[in-house]
């Protein structure tokens, strides 16, 4: 669904904005096929492909948390292993979660 905020089409239009060039992210889970976002000026597009791909960026986690970072959501309690390019990795945020806030650290009382 294009119009969504979590579309390609989303993630592709806010990829640029942030200052992000053409880029490869790779959702990736154990026993389950990666799934691959392609940004460019050009458009957005997931792919599945054959076998395991190299990007620009890769994000590991369980399956059911990759589905909700495919959905632009982000768990508190699930982790995920972030591995490639340092300056690519500091926008993820913008592109992947533009709208989530950041969680308190441990311990630390929630601001009215």
């Amino acid at each position: 669904m294009p119009i969504l905020n979590e579309s390609a089409r989303s993630l592709s239009a806010r990829a640029p904005a942030v200052g992000v060039p053409p880029v490869r992210i790779v959702f990736r889970c154990t026993d389950q096929p990666d799934v691959v976002f392609v940004a460019s000026m050009e458009g957005g597009r997931l792919e599945i492909p054959d076998q395991a791909v190299l990007g620009d960026v890769t994000l590991t986690t369980d399956p059911a948390n990759r589905l909700l970072v495919l959905w632009g959501r982000k768990s508190s309690d699930r982790p995920i292993a972030v591995d490639g390019d340092p300056a690519m990795i500091e926008t993820l945020d913008a592109v992947l979660w533009p709208n989530a806030q950041r969680w308190p650290s441990p311990g630390t009382a929630p601001t009215a």
